[in-house]
């Protein structure tokens, strides 16, 4: 069942978690020497660059639950040590998520939003904010998690990669 509370809650902090998240791959790449991201225009923060039309048909679909973006272009024979290369790119963006997650808690903290669960009937501004707060911090931290699974092709299946001795990584590709 379309949800239009959902829709209009989620569309906005999908676009910002994912964009942000793309977006800090791309720039920890950038600093260590990688300049692929920016050559291919994904060296930003509109989020039109980093849809991925499946993903965010599977988003419609999933009553606005599920999606992703397109991975953000890196090539890691730029920089000089490829394993933190690896460690460094692939938790930039978990991380981007916990810090806009932190962010949203903050504004919760700071503007003193009570902060209301999802099917609340209210229909103030300060509810429509709170919700919207609240899922912010919900979407990001659930980014962030689910991002930092060891599995191929996930981010953290990468910064395992980087953790690992030399010789080691092919465990990696063994999950």
């Amino acid at each position: 069942m379309f949800d239009l509370e959902r829709a209009l809650l989620s569309i906005p902090i999908f676009l910002l978690a994912l964009t942000v998240h793309e977006f800090a791959h791309g720039y920890a790449a950038y600093r260590l020497g990688d300049k692929t991201a920016f050559r291919a225009g994904r060296l930003t923060f509109n989020p039109i660059k980093h849809i991925d039309p499946f993903g965010a048909l599977v988003f419609v679909m999933s009553n606005f639950t599920f999606g992703w973006a397109k991975p953000v272009p890196v090539d890691l024979s730029y920089v000089k040590d490829e394993k933190k290369a690896m460690l460094v790119t692939a938790a930039a963006g978990p991380a981007s998520n916990i810090a806009q997650a932190f962010v949203f808690g903050m504004l919760i903290r700071i503007g003193n939003i009570p902060v209301y669960v999802l099917g609340s009937n209210d229909t103030d501004l300060q509810t429509i904010l709170g919700k919207f707060i609240w899922f912010g911090i919900f979407v990001n931290c659930a980014l962030a998690f689910f991002n930092l699974l060891p599995v191929p092709p996930l981010d953290g299946s990468k910064i395992l990669y980087g953790l690992l001795p030399r010789g080691q990584e092919h465990i990696v590709y063994n999950l």
